[in-house]
């Protein structure tokens, strides 16, 4: 998570402007048991915390494609609802979503389990250009149906306009990161 560093004084310090190599480098060990969610999700313009819900009727939104761009308003939602495979049951996941403009948050089945870059006005640079993969632990989900939803604040690239859109079993704790920091002057 990167965020604007405050000095003892409580002065804030400007924001450094970073390129997407300078992001944090995570690898996670996964066992090789991937499942595909489906390209088709609901979709809408708008922002309201409801709809991160997994019992929120979603059928009056609009039905697209992920992975390609998308235009609209500022705050987007995105949801899909999966049953999860008996393979993946009781294991901790990787979500592999891919690019996602300049801020985004995740849910599953109502819970936040992730996000990535600043909500306006504070955006990182080069946030749209950082492949999310965010760890969820087993508790978050359970056999049946699944509801994955995403927040989205647009940025130049079209919000959830490339990526895997997977979940993987992790294998163990093993997490490798590499992190440069960047301090201006």
């Amino acid at each position: 998570r990167f965020s604007t560093i405050a000095a003892q004084s409580a002065e804030v310090l400007p924001a450094v402007p970073v390129s997407p190599n300078e992001f944090p480098d995570i690898t996670y060990k996964t066992t090789g048991v991937v499942f595909q969610l489906d390209r088709r999700w609901k979709y809408i313009d708008g922002d309201n915390p409801e709809f991160a819900k997994p019992d929120f009727d979603d059928s009056k939104w609009q039905t697209i494609e992920v992975g390609k761009a998308k235009t609209g308003g500022a705050w987007s939602w995105y949801r899909v609802t999966f049953d999860l495979p008996e393979n993946l049951q009781d294991q901790n996941l990787l979500l592999d979503l891919g690019r996602v403009s300049v801020y985004d948050e995740v849910y599953v089945n109502g819970a936040k389990v992730g996000s990535f870059g600043n909500p306006p006005p504070n955006f990182v640079n080069g946030a749209s250009d950082v492949w999310r993969k965010y760890p969820i632990a087993a508790s978050h989900f359970h056999p049946g149906k699944n509801v994955l939803a995403v927040r989205v604040y647009p940025g130049y690239k079209g919000r959830l306009d490339e990526g895997n859109y997977t979940l993987q079993a992790l294998s163990g704790n093993l997490v490798r990161a590499r992190l440069n920091l960047k301090t201006d002057g």
